[in-house]
């Protein structure tokens, strides 16, 4: 699943340690355990390391399938700047992209709480409120 690291089929993680993430191991013979998630040109599975026991989740993007004119990989690169742009305690973590020929794979921190959509859901029917700062911040 995860291609090998070559200096030109992968982006550098952010250079500074964050003090919120625990730094992921390379998952170069991760299990899938299941798909998340699927679109037109991707999906998105749950992987796990067999070693470390580390979850995390690889958005694998079908390279082939993408405009000719170069706009939908210019927003995949978007996506993976402003990926490893971020570092909140409470937003997803990047941990690498890697691509060999048409697949590109972007690693990231899994989850295990649900989607944003599943908590917010949930949250307004157990408590109409609004969410305490803490949990938002």
């Amino acid at each position: 699943l995860k291609p090998p690291q070559t200096a030109s089929n992968r982006l550098k993680p952010p250079q500074t340690a964050s003090p919120h993430r625990t730094p992921l191991a390379t998952l170069p013979s991760a299990t899938v355990i299941r798909e998340l998630g699927r679109g037109t040109y991707s999906r998105a599975l749950l992987l796990r390391s067999p070693t470390t026991g580390v979850s995390a989740v690889g958005k694998q993007i079908w390279l082939g399938g993408l405009s000719a004119d170069g706009v939908d990989f210019a927003r995949i690169q978007k996506e993976v700047r402003i990926l490893a742009s971020l570092d909140h305690p409470h937003i997803i973590g990047y941990r690498g992209v890697q691509r060999q020929q048409e697949l590109l794979c972007i690693m990231m921190e899994f989850a295990a709480g649900g989607t944003l959509r599943e908590v917010i859901s949930l949250r307004s029917v157990a408590s109409p409120s609004e969410f305490p700062t803490d949990l938002v911040l």
